[in-house]
């Protein structure tokens, strides 16, 4: 049950072809300003060219806006992945009685996650624990 902290997560991905999208329309915008005997003064010229810089433009803001979003979500997962692991240990040393080591410690979750068994009766327990808990209060 270990959670990846692979940061190849779906917003990443996003951010990649947001890029791709970038490059794109960077190169079209260039090519209509190198474009060979283009009358600058010709409307239809402007106008490809003005519709070229705002879908760049729009598209970098989009990029960053994702950007953003990756870096918020970068910081929750930190927070999580150290938040299960101390969960994870206090887990542990409550269910083993030990205080873990690393080795241990996986040993431990392996143990539990080979297991279902042992953990839904624990699960049972502390579930009737706290519902004979609310009726006494």
């Amino acid at each position: 049950m270990m959670i990846s902290t692979n940061r190849m997560t779906w917003p990443n991905f996003e951010r990649l072809d947001q890029g791709k999208l970038v490059e794109q329309l960077t190169e079209q915008k260039e090519k209509l300003l190198h474009k060979p005997y283009q009358d600058e003064n010709d409307p239809m010229y402007q106008e490809e060219l003005e519709n070229s810089k705002l879908k760049l433009k729009k598209a970098l803001r989009e990029l960053k806006r994702i950007v953003k979003k990756c870096e918020r979500i970068g910081n929750s997962l930190y927070y999580a992945t150290s938040q299960l692991n101390y969960s994870r240990e206090n887990l542990a040393e409550r269910l083993f009685q030990n205080g873990p080591s690393g080795t241990s410690l996986n040993s431990y979750v392996e143990f539990l996650e080979s297991n279902r068994d042992f953990v839904e009766k624990i699960y049972e327990s502390l579930t009737l624990q706290l519902s004979q808990q609310s009726k006494s209060e």
